[in-house]
């Protein structure tokens, strides 16, 4: 489907990526009710420090891309 056709039918894409899951499931009241608030907190959190640590990580491609700029 082409995104005007998504758009009209009020199809939503998945989120992009952890951190865009992330933010979702943070609102999402269907989670909150299926999990409970507190277990969707720890499964959040959880899923926050998996985040910070895959950002945090340097890629080869990064490496061979900006470090001999450096």
């Amino acid at each position: 489907m082409t995104q005007d056709e998504r758009d009209e039918l009020d199809i939503s894409s998945i989120p992009e990526n952890l951190y865009a899951a992330i933010k979702a499931a943070e609102n999402s009241e269907l989670l909150e009710k299926a999990l409970g608030e507190e277990m969707l907190g720890k499964l959040l959190d959880n899923k926050r420090i998996e985040w910070e640590r895959y950002r945090s990580q340097v890629t080869s491609f990064e490496l061979d891309e900006y470090l001999a700029i450096l």
